[in-house]
């Protein structure tokens, strides 16, 4: 691209620095082809299933006397995740009259800008939205065997696009005080470390105390001290604003819980489980599991062990993870063993039994079991993650930031979700998780 520059303007690299420094525009220009424009609508489907079914109502709370809700789209690209928002404001305050919708959407990208102003979409950029929005918000427009779609007037009205570069300063968004969400997801990826300081500085000023700050899923604050605390709900993460408290991602502790053993013999046989039972009790197991209602996990495992009926890989990698999780390593592996006897195929048990092994320091074994559960399936996150850690646990750093940087464009690709049949259940395994992928500063700085 700057070599095409130079051709352009007839300057060798010198000059055109200079030039650069004198037009704005051209500056603009050069950025413009460096950032990426590939989004699609529902992007992330956790944060927007975080801010519709949890952050919308707690807005609709504690906005009530205002009636107003004021949000940033940062760095919006063409435009469709703004819409995505104003879409779902739209359906939750569609009986709320009286209600004041403010999206403020921006971009250094004035030709994507155009588009987004235009509101016209391929059938590729719908690929993630439910059918009922392209129903509710969208006109088709048919040419020949192409079809587009185009955004309605009364999802543009709610949105305000303005031409901005979020690196300049005097920050020129400081008037938008008050806001109640930023997002800038896939943004500061291509900010040096003084510019992204600046920009979470500015976010954090301008944000309401307790706002959110939503941001794509291959970024983090952990490069430096914030005032930011990370929050989770279920597979999203966002940063909330609380005045006073400083915080580093890699400051959050999580206690483990404390010990149980199951091999208690609590129950001598239970028949009251059925065929038609029998997935509501592992529904129930996976709910309490969430909740950390552990004592409970204890007891619902027991009852589904002690009763008569034919039990399944599911059940037995649910048991093998509660017991990883309490250190009981060794009966955590026979589960996983009673999995795949079932299943060979079931990559759940093989990534948990690698887990076993690498925390018994068993590496042949460990390397096993995480090549098969990549052989079952190569795209899989959580067998790339595991990879990358066996790399680090054995200090093949180089494959260690191959595999966890491939995790990490695989959960991006993932819209955000750890896809995998039921391992973890645990929010603070999953965290964990999530936490190691999201650390840029320890897989790409370290040594």
């Amino acid at each position: 691209v700057v070599k095409n520059r130079l051709v352009f303007h007839k300057l060798d690299l010198p000059g055109y620095i200079s030039f650069l420094s004198n037009h704005n525009d051209e500056l603009v220009f050069l950025a413009s082809c460096f950032t990426i424009q590939e989004t699609s609508f529902y992007r992330y489907k956790a944060h927007y299933d975080r801010f519709k079914n949890e952050i919308i109502p707690e807005l609709a709370e504690r906005n009530k006397d205002t009636k107003t809700i004021r949000i940033l789209s940062a760095g919006c690209a063409t435009g469709e995740e703004p819409y995505t928002i104003a879409m779902i404001l739209n359906d939750f305050f569609s009986n709320k009259p009286g209600w004041n919708i403010n999206i403020t959407a921006t971009d250094i990208n004035q030709n994507a800008l155009d588009l987004a102003n235009a509101g016209i979409y391929s059938e590729y950029k719908m690929r993630n939205i439910d059918g009922s929005y392209i129903n509710k918000y969208f006109d088709t427009i048919i040419t020949g065997r192409v079809k587009n779609y185009s955004i309605t007037e009364k999802i543009k009205k709610l949105v305000t696009f303005r031409h901005y570069n979020l690196i300049k300063e005097p920050f020129e968004l400081a008037s938008m005080s008050t806001l109640d969400i930023i997002f800038c997801e896939n943004v500061i990826i291509y900010f040096c470390i003084d510019s992204i300081k600046r920009l979470i500085d500015n976010f954090f000023n301008i944000l309401k105390d307790s706002g959110y700050l939503f941001l794509g899923y291959s970024e983090t604050l952990n490069l430096f001290e914030h005032k930011f605390t990370l929050s989770w709900w279920n597979d999203s993460y966002a940063y909330i604003k609380n005045t006073g408290i400083i915080q580093s991602d890699n400051l959050i502790e999580s206690n483990k819980p404390e010990y149980f053993n199951l091999n208690d013999n609590m129950f001598e046989d239970f028949s009251g489980i059925s065929d038609s039972t029998y997935s509501e009790f592992l529904n129930l197991i996976k709910k309490n599991y969430k909740e950390e209602s552990f004592e409970t996990v204890k007891y619902l495992i027991q009852i589904v062990e002690k009763s008569k009926i034919k039990h399944d890989e599911v059940f037995y990698v649910m048991k093998a993870e509660f017991l990883f999780d309490n250190m009981d390593f060794i009966n955590s592996a026979n589960e996983c063993r009673k999995a795949i006897n079932i299943n060979p195929h079931f990559i759940d048990a093989h990534v948990i039994l690698g887990l076993v092994y690498l925390e018994l320091n068993m590496f042949d074994s460990a390397v096993f079991e995480i090549r098969t559960a990549l052989y079952i399936d190569k795209l899989s996150i959580l067998a790339n993650y595991l990879y990358g850690m066996f790399n680090k646990k054995i200090s093949n750093m180089d494959e260690y930031r191959r595999y966890h940087m491939k995790a990490v464009d695989l959960l991006n690709e993932n819209n955000g979700i750890i896809k995998s049949i039921v391992y973890p259940i645990n929010d603070r395994t999953k965290k964990n998780i999530y936490d190691n992928l999201l650390n840029i500063k320890d897989h790409i700085y370290s040594n």
